[in-house]
């Protein structure tokens, strides 16, 4: 049993740090684990995992994570040296705690595409979804979904969630509004209902990859 004195009389401000250091374990085991495997993205995604343990660590120590050059160049000294007592606190000072709290965690964007991002959203995102379901009703889910994605992918091609700026999901909304509308070739327009279902599909997949990988801020 590991134990950490979180350094608080308040129940919630305990909890929130706990919490926070619960997902910095969970996200630093998962760096780990990547490293060991021998393939480019794999080393892209530790990348990823080590900065968000970083960033969850330094919340749980109640501090907003800052890259290194930005502790130095932004913060007060009094605010530096705050941070380095921090670290000091500890009887043996970690390598994780030092990097959480001075900003030493690399940070890479993460390159992760739609299709991509899907095969985990029915693998491991959208498990409660797919719960108690039977394998037909499982893959009916799963087809229904694909379609939305794959018509995507058709008009703004299979490029990574975080180059979806607001720039492409309007031109893309947009593109489904003319859809609703009589069209020149005489094929039947789509329903509002089926376009808010399409469009409602991608809106999950985005915001519910960034929340799975600790990212909650994303703007929808």
């Amino acid at each position: 049993m590991i134990q950490i004195a979180l350094r608080t009389r308040s129940l919630e401000v305990a909890m929130m740090r706990r919490k926070s250091l619960a997902e910095a374990d969970d996200a630093l085991w998962s760096s780990l684990a990547l490293q060991a495997e021998d393939s480019e993205r794999a080393r892209s995604r530790a990348t990823t995992e080590r900065h968000r343990s970083a960033v969850a660590r330094a919340m749980a120590e109640g501090f907003v994570y800052r890259p290194v050059e930005e502790v130095a160049a932004r913060l007060d000294l009094e605010a530096i040296v705050d941070r380095l007592r921090n670290v000091d606190r500890s009887v043996e000072p970690t390598e994780e705690k030092t990097e959480a709290l001075l900003g030493g965690a690399p940070e890479e964007k993460d390159r992760t595409t739609v299709s991509e991002a899907f095969e985990l959203y029915v693998s491991k995102i959208a498990f409660d979804d797919q719960y108690n379901k039977s394998d037909a009703q499982r893959k009916s889910w799963e087809k229904r979904k694909q379609v939305s994605i794959d018509y995507f992918i058709e008009r703004e091609g299979d490029i990574p969630l975080l180059d979806i700026t607001r720039e492409v999901a309007t031109r893309y909304r947009d593109w489904w509004q003319s859809r609703m509308l009589p069209q020149k070739d005489g094929a039947k327009p789509f329903t509002p209902n089926t376009v808010n279902r399409h469009i409602g599909n991608m809106r999950s997949l985005y915001l519910r990859y960034f929340k799975y990988r600790g990212e909650t801020d994303v703007e929808d």
